[in-house]
């Protein structure tokens, strides 16, 4: 198997691989050649440590899954599995002024101008549920509070459920966000999504959830308050001890029990206890490093 980096990605700045458009990476079978990404959990799991294009934040990337930036439409980030049928998604703050009137309700926007700008080709989009988040626009607040950034304002905080027809599937989308409200006018933040197949969206929220928890800092654009309120299941929460930092790392059992880490940041788990990737040769190195749950 091949652990080459994309074609388009720029060369590597240790200990973090920038990456301008995508970032591919491989999942290993137990014998380290390459196997489909499925929602179903791998034998091996391999994650690749890489920085969001516009260098705000890390995260751990998946196999064979790309990642884009959108620097003019309502994208601000969309790691998406090689399909497209799988994606966590960033979309851009929307600000807006009080001359029409008070703030945008919550749910309304996210569901009728958040939702329906992000899909203008899909079918029967529709909302099928829709909740507000009183403890989000609290921690929302908070926040700003710290960065003394929240005189005046107030939030509110809702996630949102939609489902729409693209390319003849049914497709889910769980999307969370707050509206601020102050007197310099409003504003949407934190505005993040997880799509898939409708029938398929349970089976997906673990990864979506680890790839969603691994952004680094945790609250660049509200990750960490959005991983949250967007409720993903990820069974088999654990701490890892890193043996390059010494850090505790958040991982999960569910996608092996056995975990090593790279100098580059890289992480692969295993159900295979025979397994070693520095045996295997792993993306070329041998430097890998046994990370022990705690």
């Amino acid at each position: 198997m091949s652990c080459r980096p994309s074609r388009v990605a720029r060369a590597a700045v240790a200990p973090v691989r920038r990456v301008m458009v995508t970032a591919a990476v491989a999942l290993l079978a137990a014998t380290a050649l390459a196997t489909p990404v499925l929602a179903q959990r791998a034998p091996n799991s391999l994650f690749r440590h890489v920085a969001a294009p516009d260098g705000a934040f890390t995260l751990l990337v998946p196999d064979g899954w790309v990642m884009e930036a959108d620097s003019t439409g309502t994208t601000a980030l969309r790691v998406r599995s090689a399909d497209g049928r799988v994606a966590l998604v960033r979309y851009r703050d929307r600000v807006g002024d009080l001359a029409g009137g008070p703030a945008p309700v919550a749910r309304r926007l996210l569901a009728d101008v958040v939702g329906r700008d992000a899909h203008p080709g899909a079918r029967n989009l529709h909302l099928t549920d829709a909740r507000a988040l009183p403890e989000l626009a609290r921690a929302w607040e908070r926040r700003l509070a710290e960065a003394r950034a929240g005189a005046g304002v107030t939030g509110e905080g809702a996630v949102v459920n939609l489902e729409f027809q693209e390319d003849e599937r049914l497709c889910r989308e769980r999307l969370v966000g707050v509206v601020e409200s102050g007197p310099a006018g409003w504003a949407a933040r934190a505005l993040w999504a997880a799509r898939a197949p409708a029938d398929e969206f349970a089976q997906w929220e673990p990864l979506l959830s680890f790839v969603l928890a691994s952004v680094a800092p945790a609250p660049a654009g509200g990750a960490d308050l959005a991983r949250d309120a967007l409720g993903l299941a990820l069974p088999g929460k654990s701490l890892w001890r890193n043996p390059l930092t010494g850090a505790l790392d958040a991982g999960s059992f569910h996608f092996g029990r056995y975990r090593w880490v790279s100098p580059d940041g890289d992480v692969v788990y295993s159900f295979n206890e025979t397994f070693t990737p520095n045996s295997a040769r792993l993306c070329g190195r041998d430097d890998w490093q046994k990370s022990l749950p705690k």
